[in-house]
């Protein structure tokens, strides 16, 4: 039952966002000003929501609840207790409204600075507070308020990115598989190695090391005459990554067999820690294994540095391991 009011009222406030934008444009504001601070759901594709953000009347996607806690973090407005206190929370019948503060900070995310950062949205609707706890709870409170738009009249709003540097894991899940590794700028491998090496001269299934979409895969021969894979994940419009599937091979019919191991294709959205594929075992083979990448606006940077706290100790184990320096 539930579900179908929810639905209901996604189509009805589609109906109603499709009323007002049929009147004469001379006449009426944007339709980003008219949403300004406002969640929209997409009745046309899935109910997807978009946050109008008040401040730029970009839209930014809710996709999921990692998605809508990054927004809030990241698009939130600073605000004092004295200053919260004279918004008030949307289950007060009686309140004598201070029209000065909700006006500024209608539709905005609201952070507590002198708390733990905990965090509001002002719905422009009603000039209410509304309480977002974890990232589950603000996806389907973003969602629940959310009001129906069409996908013509979404399109007419900008959309807006949220430029955050990576957090990222290994590709693997035991380092204990790793004969070997060869370091970003390791001056005992190349003089310039534009990424981190993991030596698997057994079958080994390798992972996602960050959410994105699968932007390319390629088979490529290199200039040495070895085969290899590479297959591309796209974080945002700044950073992405690669891993380089290498099973050390001068034989295409290999290559061929290990293209056959990769389970993701192009265009594919790929959670962190979702399996990309299995790096085959060659016989005889002189140094198997992959590399791994990663890169700011196209050029490569370290990978140790944007490691989550959990990969560093586990790569500091492999640079102990294999006598490498941290700062390779």
């Amino acid at each position: 039952m539930k579900n179908i009011l929810f639905t209901l009222a996604i189509i009805l406030g589609a109906i109603a966002l499709i009323f007002i934008s049929s009147h004469d444009s001379s006449a009426q504001s944007s339709i980003a000003e008219r949403l300004s601070g406002r969640i929209v759901l997409q009745v046309e594709n899935e109910g997807q929501a978009w946050y109008i953000h008040p401040v730029d009347q970009k839209r930014y996607y809710l996709g999921r609840p990692e998605d809508a806690w990054n927004i809030m973090r990241h698009l939130g407005l600073g605000i004092t207790n004295d200053n919260l206190a004279k918004i008030p929370t949307y289950d007060v019948d009686e309140w004598d409204i201070n029209r000065d503060i909700t006006k500024y900070v209608s539709g905005r995310i609201l952070l507590q600075v002198e708390e733990e950062g905990e965090a509001w949205y002002v719905s422009p609707v009603n000039n209410r507070r509304y309480y977002m706890d974890r990232p589950a709870d603000a996806f389907q409170l973003m969602r629940n308020l959310g009001l129906g738009i069409t996908n013509s009249n979404l399109s007419q709003i900008e959309e807006g990115e949220l430029i955050m540097d990576p957090v990222l894991e290994l590709p693997i899940a035991n380092i204990d598989d790793v004969t070997g590794i060869q370091t970003f700028h390791d001056p005992s491998s190349t003089d310039f190695h534009t990424g981190f090496d993991f030596e698997l001269p057994n079958p080994t299934e390798i992972y996602a090391p960050i959410r994105g979409e699968i932007s390319d895969i390629i088979k490529i021969k290199m200039s040495n005459e070895l085969w290899i894979i590479d297959v591309f994940i796209e974080y945002n419009s700044k950073w992405s990554t690669f891993i380089a599937f290498e099973p050390y091979t001068y034989d295409e019919s290999v290559i061929d067999d290990q293209l056959s191991q990769i389970v993701v294709k192009e265009g594919d959205f790929v959670e962190k820690g979702q399996l990309l594929g299995t790096l085959d075992s060659v016989p005889n083979s002189e140094f198997p294994h992959i590399h791994w990448q990663v890169q700011e606006d196209g050029e490569p940077v370290r990978p140790y540095d944007y490691c989550s706290e959990s990969a560093k100790a586990l790569m500091d184990i492999l640079y102990d391991r294999f006598d490498k320096q941290p700062g390779d």
